[in-house]
């Protein structure tokens, strides 16, 4: 039979170990369907180059992924300098939503 200190640590872990089971089966969770964004990208490119009206891409015609060496690979994704020009185009596109946004009275969301 357990006494003293033993008995309160073996109690306290079965109390910790309950709550962390009630905790992980009651809260709320995010689903996540992995490749759902570049499945939706892919089809918006497609979309949009069906247009005989629509214009260059922003991005570099000399950089793209490249899914033989795993650029695309979503549990280890390797850093592609293409990573960098797409921070930067973002970074600058929202500075220009936001100025425009400012000048035209919009508050962004």
């Amino acid at each position: 039979m357990l006494k003293g200190p033993v008995l309160w640590l073996a109690l306290t872990v079965a109390l910790i170990a309950i709550s962390w089971g009630f905790w992980r089966k009651f809260r709320p969770s995010k689903q996540y369907v992995i490749g759902e964004q570049m499945a939706r990208a892919q089809r918006a490119e497609q979309a949009r180059l069906s247009n005989p009206n629509a214009g260059p891409s922003p991005l570099p015609a000399n950089q793209h992924y490249d899914s033989s060496l795993g650029d695309l690979d979503l549990t280890d994704p390797p850093k592609h300098p293409l990573d960098d020009e797409l921070s930067a185009l973002v970074t600058a596109l929202q500075r220009v939503i936001r100025l425009a946004g400012r000048d035209f009275g919009i508050q962004p969301a």
